[in-house]
C-alpha cells in the first residue's frame, strides 16, 4: 500500500488529465476519519460511468469491517453490468 502513496508524487500532468472510461464502483466508508469532505464525489467526477456506494457504518478498512456488504456491492455491480 505504501507504493500507492509514493506513486502519487510521481504522477505527470498528462496522467492527471486521464479519465477512467470503464464502469467503476467506488466504495467509501461514511465514518472514515481520513477522508476529506467531497473526496468520494471528486473521485466520481474522474470517471465516465461511476457509481458511488457509501457504507454508512464503515470507517477506513471497509473490506475488513463490512466484508459481506463490500462483497454484496461488488456482486451487484458486476451483475448489473451483464444485465
Amino acid at each position: 500500500m505504501l507504493n500507492y502513496y509514493r506513486a502519487l508524487a510521481r504522477r505527470s500532468s498528462r496522467s492527471l488529465k486521464l479519465r477512467v472510461t470503464v464502469p467503476t464502483l467506488i466504495l467509501f466508508g461514511r465514518q472514515d476519519p481520513t477522508e476529506e469532505p467531497g473526496l468520494a464525489e471528486a473521485s466520481q467526477t474522474l470517471c465516465d460511468d461511476a457509481k458511488l456506494h457509501w457504507l454508512e457504518e464503515a470507517r477506513h478498512w471497509i473490506q475488513r469491517e463490512e466484508p459481506a456488504r463490500v462483497t454484496g456491492a461488488i456482486g451487484d455491480f458486476v451483475s448489473s453490468a451483464h444485465a
